[in-house]
């Protein structure tokens, strides 16, 4: 028996062997570039959502505690305190800064504002205008409004921190200042 002879003599197709394979390799790292980047937008849309729902979910929060809440009389160092509300959230990597209230040196109409910064924009949302949210110091075993009436700046990662409402003889706002177990 005889073999036939376009077996012996036929190399053509071991030669494009090579090049299948480095087009397949090729095509395979494509599609793996294109799942690894979508995923990663995805994700970070993931977290965008969330850090935003719970945004609005502190804004809900602070505005029922300044509708319905007790204050505490700051310039009376006796009473207790005044109604409080733990607000715990979590700020991704991709945000840059984020801020309650006003910064030194903004208008006064920040004071009733949240704000975020993306690589990209500054997104804000706002509280009805009565709403004033200052940060607080430590002084004289209570918490106080600090001189600039400033808001209070929060860093990535967990955050967890404690809204209380004050009031002085003038007028009623929310202090912010580190959660204390």
């Amino acid at each position: 028996m005889t073999k036939p002879s376009f077996l012996i003599t036929n190399e053509h197709a071991s030669m494009w062997i090579p090049i299948r394979l480095l087009i397949s390799i090729t095509i395979i790292s494509f599609f793996t570039a294109l799942i690894v980047f979508g995923s990663q937008i995805a994700t970070e849309t993931v977290q965008k959502d969330r850090f935003i729902t719970q945004l609005n979910e502190i804004k809900q929060s602070l505005t029922s505690l300044y509708a319905h809440g007790d204050c505490r009389e700051i310039n009376q160092p006796i009473q207790q305190t005044g109604s409080t509300r733990i607000l715990h959230f979590e700020i991704p990597d991709f945000i840059s800064s984020a801020y309650i209230g006003k910064k030194p040196f903004e208008s006064d109409e920040l004071m009733s504002s949240i704000r975020y910064q993306t690589n990209a924009e500054i997104e804000m949302i706002w509280l009805p205008s009565e709403i004033q949210l200052i940060a607080g110091r430590y002084q004289n075993d209570q918490y106080i409004p600090n001189q600039n009436n400033t808001g209070l700046t929060l860093h990535q990662g967990k955050n967890c921190i404690t809204a209380e409402l004050v009031c002085n003889q003038t007028q009623q706002f929310i202090l912010l200042y580190p959660y204390n177990n």
